[in-house]
């Protein structure tokens, strides 16, 4: 949705809103989470391509309310790793 939005004239910033910042206000957890400020959780994405991008999208690195999840370079991998976590 969000890399959909930023081809229809949002700027990345703007679409990368969509789903941090105004995920977290309209789920009312925008106190602990959807920016990166002190006292929040740090829960972040790291990609060696441009995250709204399917084509170019490889999740390298997450970070889950601070703590350091999975370091890969196959989005795949980081999926799996990250759907065994939640098990």
């Amino acid at each position: 949705m969000a890399g959909q939005s930023a081809g229809y004239g949002l700027t990345k910033e703007e679409a990368l809103m969509l789903v941090t910042e105004n995920t977290a206000k309209i789920l009312g957890i925008d106190r602990k989470t959807g920016t990166l400020a002190v006292g929040k959780d740090a829960n972040i994405i790291v990609s060696s391509g441009d995250l709204l991008d399917m084509r170019t999208n490889d999740v390298t690195h997450a970070f889950i309310q601070g703590g350091w999840l999975i370091s890969t370079t196959s989005t795949s991998a980081c999926i799996t790793a990250l759907a065994k976590s939640t098990v």
